[in-house]
């Protein structure tokens, strides 16, 4: 048989967030296993009308006029990523809302009740994590305040608006829980932060959006962030165009949830004023990995074991050997996400005694096995 014709797949990306970077790897890892696929690339500030080549299918990122303009001119087989509106096709888009509830019990399970949002009233996916975050805090008995910046203000240094944030950061009441709508965002409240002389994570914790390296990297301390399945979401995104320039049509909205969060330096802390229950969690996180009983966690925090359950009971509202399984739990998702060990060692690093005990757990509390999580979350191949 006759090679079948080149399909020129035409991306519109803007590669200046490490979130759209890894994006794009997962189209080219999906374009590697289509040997008529000829993919190319134009920034989405490029003049279309200038393109002397008709596209075969298009995946675009951003969604200025005139992106939109063009596209319901050509007619061609597009998937919408992260939520471009205004024109038909498939959309793959980050699931907002789980971001926000994620944010939101990642830092209530370390204890805070006052919290804090800081993100763009402009635009859908920050309003949408906002709502999430406050809804989920205020369940839980939290206080959640807001502070919008103007969009495309958030990494810059403009006198007025930092003297504004600065302000809205120092009122806080303290120790804080701050999620940033995505990376840049936090990474300047934690510069406000440093100039406020407050500490963080003690006074202010701080969490991002994206874990975009560059970021997180840069910030003091070192960033804490929500992992976002961007390279999973180009392979989608890639399969879903496959289809689209096959004929299949649809409006399909499909949206991925975080991965998890990549905890460093800004979110490193637990959030609890009670010395006897704080020396308990900080011996629990420091020994999980091994066999802890709760009366040796009621010695280490110098209490008898009842008081010590009542504590946990009154202020996590969980007892301490759920608590102990669930920093088992995370880290066993730290390491499935991030890593290729053998489900055995997974298992033993992590404080379960087998891995079937593991597996148990991983049924009972998220409704999935541990290799159907790591699957989820498995990136595809490089290019």
């Amino acid at each position: 048989m006759p090679p079948s014709a080149p399909l020129r797949v035409l991306g519109l990306v803007a590669m200046d967030s490490q979130l759209s970077r890894e994006l794009w790897r997962g189209l080219l890892a999906y374009a590697a296993t289509r040997p008529n696929w000829r993919v190319y690339f134009l920034h989405y500030l490029t003049p279309l009308e200038s393109l002397d080549w008709e596209p075969s299918g298009v995946l675009a990122t951003m969604d200025p006029p005139e992106v939109r303009a063009w596209l319901e001119r050509r007619r061609l087989p597009c998937v919408n990523v992260f939520g471009l509106s205004g024109v038909p096709g498939p959309v793959v888009d980050v699931d907002n809302v789980a971001v926000g509830a994620l944010a939101a019990r990642y830092f209530l399970d370390r204890g805070f009740r006052q919290f804090g949002y800081v993100g763009s009233g402009e635009v859908r996916w920050s309003l949408e994590r906002e709502a999430s975050f406050r809804s989920a805090v205020e369940a839980a008995g939290g206080a959640c305040r807001v502070y919008r910046h103007r969009w495309g203000t958030q990494g810059r240094a403009d006198v007025a608006l930092d003297r504004e944030m600065r302000a809205w950061l120092a009122a806080l009441p303290r120790p804080a829980a701050v999620l940033g709508a995505e990376d840049v965002t936090a990474w300047r409240v934690l510069e406000h932060v440093h100039e406020l002389g407050l500490r963080s994570p003690e006074d202010l914790a701080v969490l991002g959006v994206d874990d975009d390296e560059m970021w997180c990297a840069s910030g003091h301390p070192p960033l804490s962030s929500v992992e976002i399945p961007a390279r999973q979401m180009g392979w989608r995104a890639a399969e879903l165009l496959d289809a689209e320039m096959r004929g299949a049509r649809s409006d399909a909205c499909e949206r991925f949830a975080p991965a998890g969060v990549h905890t460093r330096q800004s979110s490193d802390v637990l959030a609890v004023d009670d010395p006897a229950l704080a020396a308990a969690l900080a011996y629990l996180r420091a020994h999980a990995a091994r066999d802890l009983s709760i009366d040796e966690l009621a010695r280490a925090a110098a209490v008898a074991r009842r008081s010590l359950e009542r504590r946990f009971r009154e202020r996590l509202g969980r007892t301490p050997l759920e608590e102990l399984t669930r920093v088992r739990l995370e880290r066993a998702q730290d390491l499935l996400r991030g890593s290729d060990r053998p489900l055995a060692e997974i298992a033993r690093l992590c404080g379960f005694a087998r891995p079937e005990r593991l597996s148990v757990v991983f049924r009972r509390e998220l409704s999935q096995t541990p290799s159907a999580y790591r699957q989820r979350f498995q990136r595809g191949p490089e290019r």
